[in-house]
């Protein structure tokens, strides 16, 4: 679709330049304007700037360039304040206004399929006056240039009614867009607002696919109303004792500190419910750990929703790649990465060990190690603060983020300059070799490498500390995981894939352990269009909830997996064999079943390394848990002297 905008270099007319340009369905933009747009906006493929000196007159050349239209966005004009007089007022906001309309309905409206009416959207204000007699106490010159407009485009309309449709769009109190603290402060404190974000969208849809209306009053805008036309209710809200919610941020920081943190984030849903609302240093956000819900965010709902400050809080680490990255970007990168995790062979990263363990021979290996422990540490807090994580970073932090990079690049420019590379076994497949060849780019290659190597470093090293963990303690199962793999492992031969897929509980095993201690138990979105989840609301929390752009949800994974409802009464013990348990209550429900258990995440964005972790893992697991190597799961300088009493039940039950 052909769109005509105004106003472009504006508040509001500005925002919805962006909009447009963004969305899919519209392929070209006219700007008009009296002058050049910046270059970094002009320069958008879709995006021609037609420069008008006069728009009260349009040439057969500029109706040319118009041709094709079918809808206007109009936002030039603005209030009283804005113009030298009121006849420059009149002039702009009146004269071009309904100048513009009459050339649109005239000369492009009847070009268009007979079918299609042109859509002239005029953005007016809430307090618009079209009784022109009618006196007021303040703004009357704004209010009545406003519905005189209203008037003119509604005449303009029905004189033209079988070519064109005018729409008047009347907001309140616009605010700057975003979800920060000083917009929730505007927004509680000033009834009948809007985010400019908000505003534009409608505006854009409405030039897109009309609407109803003819008028769009300011609480037609408002996401209350899409609210009420889902039923919507409000989830139960985390109870804050300070303003602002501060407090809940010390209750992080002291969990955190306690390594308690998920114990606290199950404690708030067993409090509050399993979806909720809380306030957070001012800014209002969701958290929930329904699957219907997670469904619709990962999935269902995936184009509503995307990283939100995910990007700007991994990019001094990760830079511009898969774990930074939304829309077009993202799926370039995704299938760039997709056919080295396709392979039934497994590989090194970079062709060779880092060595990050023996400071003795790699000083620079276990230095790299640090500094991206470093990164990660400070990357982590960040994510806590939401629309304030810049309160936390400074020197060591970027530092340690250049340090991770520049080691990363001498690995890369190592493996380019590699003269033996030719004498690699044929059989060994190298990671940083198959992406090479699909990028020339060092830095796309240097930052997809460091984003794989933050993947697959610390959740694969967490599942097999956890599941060394679980199988000291729990004796029988460790006893039947060593059978199965001495019934199915070949005596002489190495293993193979095939192997590994035939033992069903060493798979069990993975999956328990996940579910307890998933490698990523909390995660975010960022709503990117106001939008509702399925469940979370109302008393009995059944209802759908309102989401309004801008808005942030956390989903734990980490509590979901222990939901009583879900896995049963013993929700929070070891016991691999409930996989085989056909009244699990998670297979009761098609959505639990397929959403309940998520340690990889699901949908578009679903771990590209699942097969390549859980076989790693599984490969580990099975050679660490051969009879006769006990001493490798109980090393005997952690053994419980015989005399020493456990101070817990779960310290000392089923050790072996």
């Amino acid at each position: 679709m052909k769109i005509i905008l105004t106003g472009s270099t504006g508040f509001i007319g500005g925002e919805v330049l962006y909009q447009c340009l963004k969305n899919s369905s519209i392929t070209s933009v006219i700007a008009l304007s009296r002058r050049n747009l910046p270059d970094i906006v002009a320069s958008n493929p879709k995006l021609k700037v037609v420069v008008l000196e006069d728009f009260m007159a349009y040439s057969n050349e500029v109706l040319q360039e118009l041709a094709g239209a079918e809808a206007c966005v109009w936002s030039l004009g603005g209030t009283a304040r804005k113009f030298s007089s009121y006849e420059e007022n009149h002039k702009v906001s009146v004269d071009y206004t309904l100048a513009a309309a009459e050339a649109f309905a005239t000369f492009l409206a009847p070009q268009l399929d007979k079918r299609t009416k042109f859509r002239f959207v005029y953005l007016s204000g809430m307090m618009s006056e079209r009784d022109t007699e009618k006196k007021f106490w303040y703004g009357q010159d704004t209010r009545k240039i406003k519905g005189e407009v209203e008037n003119g485009l509604i005449e303009c309309g029905t004189q033209h009614q079988d070519v064109i449709q005018t729409y008047i769009v009347k907001p309140g109190w616009v605010l700057a867009k975003g979800n920060g603290f000083f917009s929730n402060i505007m927004g509680l404190s000033i009834s009948r607002c809007i985010r400019v974000d908000e505003l534009a969208t409608v505006m854009m849809d409405t030039a897109l696919k009309g609407s109803n209306s003819q008028t769009i009053e300011n609480d037609s805008l408002s996401s209350i109303e899409l609210g009420k036309s889902h039923g919507c209710l409000p989830a139960p809200k985390l109870r804050n004792g300070w303003p602002l919610g501060i407090d809940l941020l010390l209750q992080i920081w002291q969990a955190n500190a306690n390594d308690r943190l998920m114990d606290l984030f199950m404690f708030h849903f067993e409090d509050v419910g399993i979806t909720l609302e809380q306030k957070f240093l001012g800014t209002v956000a969701f958290g929930t750990i329904a699957p219907e819900n997670l469904e619709a965010i990962l999935s269902t709902q995936f184009n509503e929703f995307s990283y939100g400050l995910r990007r700007q809080i991994f990019f001094p680490l990760l830079g511009d790649a898969i774990f930074t990255q939304d829309g077009t970007a993202w799926k370039h990168s995704r299938e760039l990465l997709r056919p080295q995790f396709s392979r039934q062979q497994y590989h090194f990263l970079f062709g060779e060990s880092v060595y990050s363990l023996l400071p003795s021979q790699e000083g620079q290996g276990l230095k790299f190690a640090g500094e991206f422990d470093i990164a990660q540490d400070y990357i982590i807090k960040q994510f806590r603060l939401l629309d304030l994580y810049w309160f936390i970073g400074g020197r060591k932090f970027r530092e340690a983020c250049k340090s991770v990079q520049a080691f990363v690049e001498e690995m890369i420019r190592r493996r380019q300059e590699s003269t033996d590379r030719s004498q690699q076994k044929a059989d060994r497949y190298i990671f940083f070799d198959a992406v090479a060849q699909d990028t020339r780019d060092k830095d796309e290659l240097r930052d997809q490498l460091i984003n794989i190597l933050l993947a697959s470093r610390d959740t694969t090293a967490c599942l097999l500390s956890w599941t060394f963990h679980l199988l000291v303690r729990h004796k029988h199962v460790l006893k039947k995981l060593r059978h199965e793999i001495d019934s199915i492992k070949p005596s002489e031969a190495e293993i193979r894939r095939e192997d590994l897929k035939q033992m069903s509980y060493l798979t069990n095993v993975l999956k328990g352990t996940l579910r307890l201690f998933p490698s990523v138990p909390v995660n975010t979105r960022t709503a990117i269009q106001t939008t509702v989840l399925p469940t979370g609301g109302g008393p009995d929390g059944s209802s759908p909830v309102l989401l309004r752009r801008g808005t942030n949800v956390t989903y734990c994974v980490y509590a979901m997996h222990r939901r009583k409802d879900l896995y049963g009464d013993d929700a929070e013990d070891f016991r691999p064999d409930r996989w085989e348990d056909r009244d699990l209550p998670l297979y009761r429900n098609k959505t639990h079943a397929a959403w309940g258990y998520l340690p990889f995440n699901g949908g578009p964005r679903a771990c590209l390394g699942q097969d390549f972790g859980l076989t790693e893992a599984s490969g580990a697991v099975q050679e660490t848990t051969e009879p006769g190597l006990d001493g490798l799961l109980v090393p005997p300088q952690f053994r419980r002297p015989e005399n020493v009493q456990g101070t817990s039940e779960d310290d000392s039950r089923d050790v072996g």
